[in-house]
This record gives C-alpha cells, sequence and structure tokens, in this order.
C-alpha cells in the first residue's frame, strides 16, 4: 500500500472529485471567502481545484493554471484565509470517512503553498 500514491490510496479520481465538490460547498459561501469567489468562475475554480488536488497527491500531472503565487497575488489574500481554506477540506474529508493518516498526507502536501502564496 506504502507504494500507492496518496492519489491511489485517497480513491482516485472520484475520492478527489467528492473532496473538491464537498469543499466548495463550504468556501464559496463562507463570510470570510465569498468576496474573493464572487466574480469567479465557480465550475472553471472547481475544475482547477480538481487538477491541483490530482496533481499534488501524486496523481496524473493535469494541472496547467497559474502558479500559486500568481494566482493569488494582489487579491488581498492572508494567511488566515489560507487556513479557512484548509479547514474546510479537512472537514469535507473527515466527513467522506477519509482517516486520518491521508489527511496528514494531503495537508502535508498542500501545506508548501503557504510559502509561495504569502512569501517572506
Amino acid at each position: 500500500d506504502e507504494q500507492k500514491s496518496l492519489y491511489e490510496r485517497l480513491g482516485g479520481e472520484a475520492a478527489i472529485n467528492a473532496v473538491v465538490d464537498g469543499m466548495y460547498k463550504k468556501i464559496f459561501p463562507d463570510p470570510e471567502l465569498e468576496d474573493y469567489f464572487r466574480k469567479t468562475d465557480k465550475a472553471r475554480q472547481m475544475d482547477m481545484q480538481r487538477k491541483f488536488l490530482t496533481q499534488a497527491t501524486g496523481g496524473p500531472q493535469i494541472y496547467d493554471g497559474k502558479d500559486m503565487h500568481e494566482a493569488h497575488k494582489g487579491r488581498g489574500i492572508e494567511p488566515k484565509h489560507f487556513d479557512i481554506v484548509v479547514g474546510h477540506v479537512v472537514s469535507t474529508m473527515k466527513e467522506l470517512g477519509v482517516a486520518d493518516d491521508l489527511i496528514g498526507e494531503v495537508g502535508a502536501a498542500v501545506e508548501p503553498l503557504r510559502a509561495i502564496m504569502f512569501p517572506q
């Protein structure tokens, strides 16, 4: 099992889709985040997130969006917003019955984004 990618251990495409669908049901209406997504093409945003999470968890290298710093700079996004999004990802994964150790691995896979999005 350890030789399988995190993507495979999570359940592949179906699992990533479930996480993305669930997390955005929380993110889009969140009062702390909704202004950032008011003018966003929500279907495109979700598609890009699916591609990103697929790649970040060791699945097919299909993400073709901007790098994370470019995609988020100049939008007033702060580390607290990053934490809120991560919280929605974690709570969604827990609701879907994902094991805590896999949730931790997903967290470790996305945590480096903090330094990219918020360079010191």
